[in-house]
């Protein structure tokens, strides 16, 4: 039974960690046709006006 305890206690110790990890954020970038793009990570979306 104390494996068992043990094992629950590990499930419960990772799903609040799973829970606590900050997901990243998505951004919208417009830029119009004489403007320079700036540096765009992975999770921009680039809109040409």
């Amino acid at each position: 039974m104390r494996l068992g305890r043990e094992i629950e206690r590990l499930r419960q110790r990772v799903h609040k960690l799973s829970i606590e990890k900050d997901p990243p954020t998505l951004r919208i970038v417009i830029i119009k046709d004489d403007e320079t793009p700036q540096e765009l990570s992975v999770w921009d979306l680039r809109v040409k006006v």
